[in-house]
């Protein structure tokens, strides 16, 4: 496999506006070729099925802020746009038999991914609190057919989540615990709306149940669901 990658672009940071304390923003395109692709492809069962080669090409935009406005509060957002195509794939059966494709889409590789998120931090009697909330959208993306050995055009829908998280920062400021500097208690929420999506889909072959393929099969996402943890920085 070999990889060639080209990107363009630029950054800007402004310090001590009079509406912002500081701002960081970019933006860079991006166009990169994998050449020499080979891969096998197999059913759920492990069976082999044939194999698949070719040569991919992905290119677009990302673009990024992080804005404070004040002291302590953190925005940030951030973009990517993205197309990515085999120009030329070809799969080849267990019997030898061969298919020469050009143009179709590479597969879970999404148009478009957008993040959003605000984050206040602020220091009372040694204790670093810090609450955070971040919106991810994850756009459509072309599924895998492994009936076919080709990626395919059927798009799997796009999905959005709402994230939030609290954390403690305990600063060891009296050294109470020789050369323990600080620890640090996480509560993370993971979809707090408990939307409903799948995260990955497929077209299937059939090795799941033992029928003729051409179904799709699907993982969906995780619902709502809490994290703790607990790091110390020695």
């Amino acid at each position: 496999e070999k990889s060639r990658e080209y990107q363009i672009g630029f950054k800007v940071l402004k310090q001590k506006l009079k509406y912002a304390n500081k701002i960081f923003a970019g933006v860079n395109y991006f166009h990169m070729i994998f050449s020499n692709l080979f891969f096998p492809i197999s059913d759920s069962n492990g069976n082999y099925l044939g194999d698949g080669a070719g040569r991919s090409v992905y290119q677009g935009v990302n673009i990024f802020a992080n804005y404070y406005p004040i002291k302590h509060l953190y925005l940030w957002t951030n973009t990517t746009f993205e197309d990515a195509k085999f120009p030329n794939y070809t799969y080849t059966n267990t019997n030898g038999n061969a298919i020469s494709t050009s143009n179709l889409p590479v597969s879970y590789v999404p148009h478009t991914l957008f993040n959003l998120g605000a984050s206040y931090s602020y220091l009372i009697h040694g204790i670093i609190t810090k609450p955070s909330i971040w919106f991810q959208y994850v756009g459509s993306q072309s599924m895998f057919n492994n009936n076919t050995g080709l990626p395919d055009t059927q798009k799997m829908p796009s999905y959005n989540t709402l994230n939030a998280s609290i954390s403690f920062d305990i600063l060891n400021t009296t050294r109470s615990i020789s050369y323990l500097k600080d620890v640090q208690l996480t509560l993370t929420a993971l979809n707090i709306t408990n939307k409903k999506y799948n995260e990955f889909e497929y077209i299937s072959s059939g090795g799941y149940y033992g029928v003729n393929g051409g179904y799709i099969q699907a993982y969906p996402g995780a619902p709502f669901a809490i994290y703790a943890s607990i790091r110390a920085n020695f």
